[in-house]
């Protein structure tokens, strides 16, 4: 419920309940999976130091 409140994803009120199509839902994920990508490349990256520094 926090991505329908955020405006992450749409959905629309049926009385006390939330509608989200799940065209949005895919959309949110495919948006999701590529953040998670990127974010993966960058940490993988050569020449990137990991741990303090010497």
């Amino acid at each position: 419920m926090r991505l329908a409140q955020t405006g992450e994803v749409e959905y629309r009120g049926v009385g006390k309940r939330r509608r989200i199509p799940v065209s949005s839902l895919t959309d949110y994920k495919r948006r999701d999976d590529e953040h998670r990508r990127q974010a993966g490349e960058e940490l993988t990256q050569p020449g990137q130091e990991t741990g303090p520094p010497s």
